[in-house]
């Protein structure tokens, strides 16, 4: 479901279909996870939402995947080398 929705648009809608008696109630807990609105009707729809990119908008990269930096600024706190930081505005550790 994850790589059918990343081929849509944020607001485009796929339908689920399946015979298990829990579908309806794993794919609402799935879904509000993931941050997207639903509907049953004997089938899921299920639309994209933009919680996935949403979380990216102002990150920063922390640092580089080639190599360290020389003094990393201490808002990154851990955070693996060249990962994207998801938490803009992130106040500054304490040392």
């Amino acid at each position: 479901m994850k790589r059918a929705l990343r081929r849509i648009p944020t607001g485009e809608e796929i339908t689920v279909t399946g015979s298990a008696p829990e579908l309806e109630l794993h794919l609402r807990a799935w879904r509000r996870a993931e941050g997207h609105p639903f509907r049953w009707d004997g089938h899921a729809t299920i639309v994209r939402g933009g919680a996935e990119t949403g979380r990216w908008v102002g990150s920063e990269r922390a640092g580089s995947a080639e190599g360290a930096v020389e003094h990393a600024p201490r808002k990154w706190g851990i955070a693996a080398r060249g990962g994207q930081r998801s938490r803009p505005g992130a106040p500054e550790f304490e040392v």
